[in-house]
């Protein structure tokens, strides 16, 4: 496979063409320092340029439906949010997990849930 890529040559495209996906590594007290702000940088320039960029994991989203709502294209894509998060918190609460212990690191960082 290396030598079959090793042949490819590298030419311009557009951002567009890209669909970024990201992946919680697992949060930590510095996440909110440094990896989630990098990320969400790079978000606001792949939407910018007309991409689309997917979050893979809804308990990651619990504590900041309030910022992602008001950066949606409608105001029913905002909605479907609030409703999405909604549902996965009362999924880990009845699972006796309390879903602001998935969003420690939110909560250390300031965000309320």
């Amino acid at each position: 496979m290396a030598q079959k890529v090793s042949q490819q040559k590298r030419r311009a495209f557009p951002l567009s063409k890209l669909t970024l996906a990201v992946e919680c590594g697992g949060s930590e007290d510095t996440s909110g320092l440094a990896a989630n702000p990098a990320v969400g940088k790079a978000a606001d320039i792949f939407i910018d340029e007309g991409d689309t960029v997917i979050f893979s994991e809804t308990q990651e989203m619990i504590g900041t439906q309030h910022i992602l709502a008001r950066r949606t294209v409608n105001d029913k894509v905002a909605e479907d949010i609030f409703k999405m998060i909604e549902q996965e918190a009362k999924r880990l609460n009845s699972m006796w997990m309390d879903s602001r212990f998935m969003s420690k690191g939110k909560v250390d960082e300031g965000l309320p849930l």
